[in-house]
This record gives structure tokens, sequence and C-alpha cells, in this order.
């Protein structure tokens, strides 16, 4: 076997050298070649040496065995076909997310995309029924102490589903209290960077919150989002069980008058759809938006106030801000007619409280006090029979 190997080195014909129209061919991937003083052919070829023990030349003519993949390597392979497809990662996400504008929206749409997409059942019905641009608000923000609320709307054609980029971004939207943050970040980026997907947020500061209470700072926000998007819409699906508009003014159970909504900025049609985060994908994607907005507005103010805490609990009534806020009082950030701020004395609301400082005493008192410490358990119990 060895000599045969050495006549089959020998005897190696004398390969053409490599010029700029022929072009060296690949060596395999398992195979290494050997250094400047390393062992040559008679005619001059290098031997290129395995990584195991066997050596072969570097010329094609020589007979070569083909060798076994490992049992390591086949294993690789049986996982590597099992391996469920990854969805991508927020890396590089206007590159791999249709940024351009690149996606296929020829491509016919797939039977299997009703039952990936169950989300889209809304979405689809209205399409079919002549409505085009279907836009979808929801709003971050309604029962922390601090901040502002945010409202967001968002419009993601029906062509997308069809686009195989587009496809696994789709599939990971939900109602963005059940993703992680990492996952919320990185949807947003998508949608954000995505130029078919149309969006437009708008917050309500605290003062503004305080000035006409949290219900009508949300349609407000709501309203101007509709009003600041870059599309007509032809229907509008807004999360909860009111619209921000249609009501007329009234009076409240208070005395005070409550204004009535804003004229709609189109002929389209609302529907208020309760729990619609959960049901339509156009709802959803609008709730991630806003909160990722919001969240990152409250890391913004954590920098101006940075004694409560606020990049960690976003300004909700934990038992940290609330104690912050005893400690140091509220801010300008703080909604006042909210429970407990409402509740909570004038020196807590106007800025933190001085420890009280103890009474100087008398030297009568201060004699008595001294004798007292004195006295025995028998005189105790002798006092108490005589109702001393």
């Amino acid at each position: 076997m060895a000599d045969s190997r050495r006549r089959s080195l020998r005897h190696c014909p004398q390969e053409p050298k490599p010029t700029s129209s022929t072009p060296t061919p690949p060596s395999p991937t398992n195979v290494r070649a050997s250094g400047a003083g390393a062992r040559k052919t008679p005619c001059g070829t290098p031997v290129l040496r395995r990584t195991g023990p066997t050596s072969i030349p570097l010329s094609q003519d020589a007979p070569q065995t083909p060798s076994r993949p490992s049992r390591s390597s086949r294993r690789m392979k049986v996982a590597t076909a099992r391996a469920p497809p990854r969805a991508p990662s927020s890396k590089g996400v206007v590159e791999a997310s249709c940024a351009a504008g690149i996606c296929n929206f020829s491509t016919p749409p797939s039977p299997h995309a009703a039952s990936r997409l169950p989300m889209r059942e809304m979405e689809r019905t209205l399409t079919a029924s002549g409505a085009r641009c279907i836009i979808g608000i929801d709003e971050a923000g309604r029962g922390p102490l601090a901040g502002p609320v945010v409202a967001a709307a968002c419009h993601i054609p029906l062509e997308l589903d069809t686009c195989p980029e587009a496809t696994p971004w789709l599939e990971r939207i939900a109602d963005s209290k059940k993703l992680t943050e990492a996952n919320r970040e990185a949807i947003f980026e998508w949608l954000t960077h995505t130029p078919s997907v149309r969006y437009a947020v708008q917050r309500v500061d605290a003062a503004r919150i305080d000035e006409i209470n949290i219900l009508q700072a949300t349609m407000q926000a709501m309203h101007e989002c509709v009003c600041e998007l870059r599309c007509e819409p032809d229907h509008v699906l807004v999360d909860g069980n009111r619209l921000p508009w249609g009501h007329v003014e009234g009076i409240r159970q208070d005395g005070s008058i409550r204004p009535a909504d804003p004229t709609p900025p189109g002929t389209f049609k609302a529907e208020a759809v309760v729990k619609g985060d959960a049901k339509v994908l156009a709802i959803a994607a609008a709730s991630v938006i806003a909160k990722v907005t919001r969240d990152r507005v409250m890391r913004d103010l954590d920098q101006l106030y940075p004694n409560y805490g606020l990049a960690d609990h976003k300004g909700y009534p934990t038992a940290a801000h609330v104690g912050a806020i005893r400690r140091r009082g509220a801010t300008a950030i703080h909604r006042m007619t909210f429970a407990p701020l409402k509740h909570m004395s004038s020196k807590a609301q106007r800025g933190p409280v001085t420890p009280r400082k103890k009474r100087p005493t008398s030297p009568t008192q201060q004699q008595s006090t001294h004798a007292m410490k004195h006295v025995t358990a028998r005189d105790k119990r002798a006092r108490r029979r005589l109702d001393l």
C-alpha cells in the first residue's frame, strides 16, 4: 500500500502554472498546505496534508479514494436538517427586513398565510369589503403616576404577508405586554425602518393629563396620531371600548364640563375593538410602537430625576416609587390628580418633608425621668395598688 503511494507521487505529471485566465482550483476544506520547507513531489507540486494520518498530492490526476464522512459530521448534518428556521435577529434590521422596499408584492398569497397570521383575519375581511388603508391605534401609559401618555397609529399592508423577509417579523408581533423588552425593541426597529409601514406617535404630558383627565388625554393623543399619519385611512380600529370621536359636550358627576370630541380628520369608518391588541395585528404593532416610545422617554426622564427609579418602573405606582415620592416629594412630571398623590399632604406634594425635632424638656421633667428609671418593679406594683 505504501509502495503504490510512493509510485503515484514519483510519476505525478507536471501541472501548468496558474495564470490570470485559469483560476486556481479551490482546495478542500479539511486539507491544509505544507510550509515553505515542506516535502514536495519530484514534479515540484507541494503535498497537502489532511488533518488525519493520510496525505494526498495536489495533482488531480492521481487517483483518490473517497473518504467516508465521520460520525460527528453525519450527526451535524442530521441536526442541521432537523433544526427549525430561526427568526431574523435585530442586528441588521434594515438589510434583512425589506427596508429598501424591494419586496416582491406581485407574489401570489400563500395558502397557509391565514393559518400563520390569525391576527390578520379582521383586516382581511375589511379589505375584502373594499377598505384599502386599515389603521390600528393603541396607547401606553394610562396607569403610571409619572410621565406622559403615548398613543400610536400603525398601518401594515397585507402585501407584506407574502414577503419572505417580512413574514417572520409579522409572526413575532403580539401584544406589547406579552413581549420581552428585547423583542419589543427588535420589532420596533423593524416597523419603523420598513418603508411600506405607516405609523405616527403622539404624547400628552402630565400637566395636560391633570387638566383634562387621563381619558380625554388618551383620546387627544389618538386623534393627533390619525392627523399626523401619512396616509388617508379607510377604516380605523381602536383598542378598547371607546372612540376618540362622536361624543358631544356634557356635564360630569362632579359638576365639571366634559368638552366635545374633535371632528374626525376624514370620512373613514371607526370601530372600537375590546382587547384589540390580542386580535388585530395593526393594533398590536401600534401597542409595541407606543410602549417602546414611552419607555425611551422614561429613561430620558430618569436622567433628569435620578432619585425616583423611573428607568426601572417607568412611572408605575410600585412600592419603591411611592416611597421615593413620600421621601422627596412629587416633581413636575408627576400626575397630581392620581391616587395616592392626591391623598398625600401638601408638604409631600411640594417637596421633601424635614424630620421633626424633639421638644426641649425642662429641668424638672429631666429629674423626674431620671428618677423613674431607678424605680424597681416592686415599687411599680405598689404604686398600681395605691392607684398613684
